[in-house]
């Protein structure tokens, strides 16, 4: 179980409603990583719900299905059913996801990758911050509330 200590009007803003925050990333480590710094930053699992996949195509039916509050997208590790190599074609179907995701959904979004060249490619699909790899914490973190509206942690 995660504990933190939050300042009264966070959790009073956390405690409206559950966060559903998904994970696009295929590094179960990553993930790990991941969720562990949201709910140091941000609180319990009892306020948050991280759902966590690889699957480009689950990420839009998780999409469908549930209010998502934030997408965070590891865009070099995202995979699709109609094929990933060479790695352009993977690039290409990232960045089509997050035009997808954004247009019909207007959910924040934030990427990271190794791969320079998908950072401006994923603002301009509409991604609200994208980050290379490896990110500082406190950068990402940062976005990460400014994307939740979550002020003053």
């Amino acid at each position: 179980m995660y504990r933190t200590t939050l300042k009264p009007r966070v959790l009073t803003q956390l405690q409206k409603q559950k966060l559903l925050i998904v994970i696009g990333e295929m590094d179960e480590l990553m993930v790990e990583i991941l969720q562990d710094l949201l709910f140091d930053d941000l609180g319990t699992s009892e306020n948050i719900e991280v759902i966590a996949t690889s699957e480009g195509d689950t990420i839009l039916e998780i999409a469908s299905r549930k209010r998502v509050s934030l997408f965070i997208l590891m865009t070099n590790n995202i995979l699709f059913p109609s094929g990933n190599l060479p790695s352009q074609t993977r690039f290409l179907q990232v960045i089509s996801l997050i035009k997808e995701l954004k247009s019909k959904y207007f959910t924040p979004i934030i990427t990271a990758s190794g791969i320079d060249d998908l950072i401006p490619r994923a603002l301009q699909a509409g991604a609200d911050y994208s980050f290379g790899r490896p990110f500082p914490i406190s950068d990402f973190l940062n976005s990460v509330r400014k994307c939740l509206n979550i002020e003053g942690i």
